[in-house]
């Protein structure tokens, strides 16, 4: 699987070196500043040993949005995130251009700051899970989607307990539509500019 993932990201590079950059983007009240690895002439390659659907990729379209936002350098406009897949062919997810990738980044940095000051119902598998449902099947089916991956995550996190207690927080209509928002919120933007292959 290693040497899948390195294959793959020497093909992705195409030949190029990938650069080690430092870079800020000045949001008015946030900073958002970041060293970025791999990054090519035309594109980003970031080889991950990690599988689909885990926190690699969230960290690695908030980097993505970074390398669209910063000011200064010429920089490409696609990230490609490679990613453990079988023995003989890696996984890579690639982020396209963000039409206005400063205000999204923006939006996240808002729903980071406002879940410093109180907790949002945001669990990350659970949350993504609806969001990969709902954009096939609708609320109804992402909703029990995400209530069984909630369920699962609550026998193995037993910290969860202590975060919405011992009852199904899904009965709850206002934590639920708090869940679809915020889920809604943190990764459609991601899904929107996010292809497999």
């Amino acid at each position: 699987e290693i040497e899948a993932v390195t294959r793959r990201a020497a093909t992705l590079r195409d030949g190029s070196e990938g650069r080690s950059l430092l870079l800020r983007c000045d949001l008015g009240e946030f900073l958002v500043e970041g060293r970025l690895l791999g990054v090519c002439r035309d594109t980003r390659v970031v080889p991950r040993f990690s599988r689909l659907g885990r926190r690699a990729e969230l960290a690695t379209w908030v980097e993505h949005l970074l390398m669209l936002s910063a000011v200064g350098a010429s920089l490409p406009n696609e990230t490609h995130l490679v990613l453990r897949g079988s023995d003989a062919e890696a996984d890579t997810v690639r982020y396209a251009r963000v039409e206005n990738a400063q205000a999204e980044l923006r939006k996240l940095v808002e729903l980071y700051a406002r879940c410093r000051r109180a907790p949002l119902p945001i669990f990350e598998r659970a949350s993504r899970d609806f969001v990969e449902k709902e954009r096939d099947k609708g609320v109804d089916a992402a909703i029990r989607v995400a209530r069984t991956r909630f369920e699962n995550m609550r026998r193995y996190q037993k910290h969860l307990a202590f975060v919405v207690g011992p009852d199904d927080p899904f009965l709850d209509d206002a934590w639920t539509e708090a869940f679809a928002e915020s889920a809604l919120e943190l990764y459609s933007p991601m899904y929107d500019h996010r292809s497999e292959s």
